[in-house]
């Protein structure tokens, strides 16, 4: 009842392999609201995971730290993660 969201796409140049972005989006979508993140921020956590997944080969083979993830969601979304995340 809430209505819908539309995330911004992320534009990946260079995509390898789209095996396990919809698990890379659900882990980032869950992972934020667990962490405070209302929706459209979660929703954007998991866009941003799906991403480095369809940037590498295979499933799970990517990694990334908390601070990059960060600054990549910051350059993707203009939006600094810190803040759409509560400290709990």
């Amino acid at each position: 009842d809430e209505g819908t969201l539309h995330i911004a796409a992320i534009d990946c140049a260079t995509p390898v392999d789209a095996t396990g972005c919809g698990d890379a989006f659900r882990a980032g979508f869950v992972f934020g609201l667990l962490r405070g993140a209302g929706p459209e921020a979660a929703a954007r956590m998991g866009s941003l995971a799906a991403v480095y997944n369809l940037e590498h080969e295979e499933t799970q083979c990517y990694a990334f730290t908390p601070t990059s993830f960060a600054e990549r969601y910051l350059a993707e979304f203009g939006h600094d993660l810190a803040h759409q995340l509560s400290s709990a």
